[in-house]
């Protein structure tokens, strides 16, 4: 639905910081990738979040995986999505409520 740039990553972020995490103290895995996660905008995002009083995370700690070593588990979800794109004209999201 969205492109994958600092400001759709960052709104997710947002989001999933504010409804799911309940500590003060917050670490971040990421990668390398500058255009997703390496960036001055996703500093201020985090800066954002610490001084806000809407946020529960006073400190956070954003860890990046070594070049080449960055594998994640999801890389995998995302290799099969877009492998199958390229079979598919139309791809369907379905929004599950709990």
């Amino acid at each position: 639905m969205a492109s994958r740039g600092p400001q759709e990553i960052g709104s997710c972020l947002l989001h999933f910081i504010k409804n799911y995490v309940h500590t003060e103290q917050l670490i971040m895995f990421s990668d390398q990738c500058g255009g997703q996660n390496r960036n001055i905008k996703m500093a201020l995002i985090c800066n954002f979040v610490v001084g806000s009083n809407d946020y529960l995370p006073t400190e956070i700690h954003h860890k990046f995986l070594v070049s080449g070593h960055s594998y994640l588990a999801c890389d995998r979800d995302f290799g099969v999505i877009e492998k199958e794109k390229r079979y598919h004209s139309e791809i369907f999201m379905y929004q599950m409520t709990g």
